[in-house]
């Protein structure tokens, strides 16, 4: 009887034309149950700035929201940038990761062409505290231990130069001087040179011609104050026939009994004097004395930017009491930097050392020139 009923299992069952499988058989069935996931907000709507406002993000999510947010400024040119969203974005620019700083440095970048682009229309005034407050973070960035954050930090600091708001200039100043004198040599490296030409450069752009570069002083006649009694204030434009860098950029026409300006146009003052030495001591120890000198090609495009800032700094009589003669010129030889580059590397570095030391022996000739033309006068 059991075996009778254990053979019933193994049965084949036979079914007729139009009759179901016993719902207890493993057939395969094609129907698929899922649930549905409601999600109140998309990806699209979130905040970047909101979630990189976060410090313990890690480094893949701080990729994806300064992308995101790269992205989403640069697609519509109505997104404006307020001071709290670059404030945000600054603070990654001391990031140990090159992929994060290079974001920081595109978003920038965008941001600078925005105010370039609304200038045009509206008072740049109003981004003054914004790009004060990027300088705040591009001079922490400059002085880091990381070569490669400093490296980055230049770059943008050749972005604030560029864009030169005159509420930068003492900033700007007080940054070139902390980094000459903080120098074992009291000097600039080969990179920084081209960043004081420009910022010069672009001083001199804010100057009237008929204003001497040579900061000498020079005697004031005695003029009468004007007191205006409404806003209790002193009108002293009149009282200065060369008025100095801050009052050209500021358009200060008055100032208040603290006499806070004074400070101001100290600083300026002490730069151009500072950077005035810098670049006579660079051209006395790069050139030297003699028939010819022998620099490689960093440091002949450290001594053709220090030369060409002679010319604008005045300083030819100093130069011509250092050389005394003008056959103590010496003729340039510019060499190889790498001796290991390969062969495509030593064709784009050799034109460029032709080029170097062809200017660079074209400038001392013009020195020489000028040397005749001093000897022959007297």
């Amino acid at each position: 009887m059991g075996k009778k009923k254990k053979n019933q299992d193994f049965r084949k069952i036979k079914l007729r034309a139009g009759k179901k499988l016993p719902k207890h058989l493993n057939e395969a069935r094609p129907e698929i149950k899922a649930k549905k996931i409601k999600i109140n907000s998309t990806i699209e709507s979130i905040d970047p700035i909101k979630l990189l406002s976060n410090s313990s993000i890690n480094t893949k999510l701080k990729l994806i929201y300064l992308i995101k947010f790269v992205k989403k400024i640069s697609q519509d040119d109505s997104q404006s940038c307020d001071g709290d969203q670059i404030q945000i974005i600054c603070k990654y620019l001391t990031d140990n990761d090159h992929r994060v700083r290079c974001e920081v440095l595109k978003a920038l970048r965008i941001y600078f062409k925005k105010i370039n682009a609304s200038t045009k229309s509206d008072n740049r005034s109003q981004f003054s505290p914004t790009l004060m407050m990027i300088m705040k973070f591009v001079s922490c960035g400059i002085t880091h231990i990381d070569q490669n954050i400093r490296n980055d930090s230049e770059k943008l600091l050749s972005y604030l130069i560029d864009q030169h708001d005159p509420s930068m200039t003492q900033h700007l100043m007080q940054l070139f001087m902390t980094k000459i004198t903080s120098s074992t040599f009291k000097s600039l490296d080969s990179k920084f040179y081209p960043l004081l030409k420009r910022f010069i450069i672009k001083i001199n752009e804010q100057i009237p011609a008929s204003i001497s570069n040579n900061f000498e002083q020079v005697s004031i006649k005695p003029k009468e104050f004007i007191w205006n009694g409404d806003n209790g204030h002193l009108n002293i434009l009149h009282l200065n026939d060369r008025p100095s860098l801050n009052e050209r950029f500021s358009n200060i026409s008055s100032f208040n009994l603290t006499f806070q300006n004074i400070t101001q146009n100290n600083i300026d003052k002490l730069f151009f004097q500072t950077v005035k030495e810098m670049v006579i001591k660079d051209v006395k120890s790069l050139i030297g004395k003699g028939m010819q000198r022998t620099l490689s090609f960093t440091d002949s495009t450290k001594a053709i930017t220090a030369i060409e800032l002679t010319h604008r700094f005045k300083c030819h009589n100093e130069l011509f009491e250092f050389w005394n003669n003008p056959a103590k010129i010496p003729h340039i030889t510019v060499m190889h930097d790498n001796e290991h580059a390969n062969q495509k590397q030593n064709a784009k570095q050799n034109r460029q050392i032709h080029n170097s030391q062809t200017y660079i022996n074209r400038l001392l000739e013009n020195f020489r020139v000028q040397f005749l033309k001093i000897t022959n006068n007297l």
